[in-house]
């Protein structure tokens, strides 16, 4: 549990062990209350920024991208067999996200993004594929976005939404951008004020 301090790791500093950055399995629990800059370099090896095998990871905020990887292996953080990721959830820190967020269907993440320096360029997708297959069940998968805060939807075939929330206000509203070839993406609970752009 690390409160204020700034964490970063790349590929080769501690922490990288096992190819992920910030791990926690097997019921085991990781807390970064302040800042995480993680980088997930896929040629040096680094599966993934955040893995959550059965464990909790959860961070205030920061920047989190996957590097190096070739077509198809984007996946910047997982949550699997029961895992839980929460990133986002720091008071006025922002979070940067790049790359995909890979939840099997027994997994949850929570995503949140606050304000005009917080953006996620991604999807979500299903960790048994390096293609963006995604299976028929639906996995936990949750965004709020707000205060001019923006998700860019880069993938190409569809994705489901546990839930999507956006700005109290029209004002306060975030922005999910559908870019060229977007799939559809199907939002099981809606609440708040989203402004969807079409590229």
């Amino acid at each position: 549990d690390r409160g204020g301090e700034e964490l970063r790791r790349r590929h080769g500093e501690a922490g990288a062990e096992g190819g992920t950055l910030v791990k926690a399995a097997n019921g085991g629990n990781v807390t970064i209350k302040g800042i995480a800059n993680l980088t997930a370099d896929k040629e040096k090896g680094v599966m993934a920024g955040i893995l959550a095998d059965g464990g909790k990871v959860e961070l205030g905020g920061g920047t989190i991208e996957a590097v190096g990887g070739m077509e198809g292996d984007n996946n910047v953080i997982y949550a699997m067999g029961g895992g839980e990721v929460k990133v986002g959830h720091g008071k006025d820190i922002a979070t940067n996200i790049t790359g995909d967020i890979a939840v099997d269907n027994n997994s949850r993440a929570d995503i949140k993004l606050h304000g005009p320096n917080s953006r996620w360029r991604g999807a979500f997708v299903n960790p048994v594929s390096f293609f963006r297959m995604r299976s028929l069940d639906v996995a936990d998968n949750n965004v709020t976005l707000d205060n001019g805060s923006v998700w860019e939807a880069t993938s190409s075939v569809a994705q489901t939404l546990q839930s999507l929330r956006g700005g109290s206000t029209a004002d306060a509203a975030g922005i999910l951008n559908m870019v060229d070839n977007s799939g559809d993406i199907t939002i099981e609970n809606y609440s708040g004020n989203t402004v969807v752009w079409y590229d």
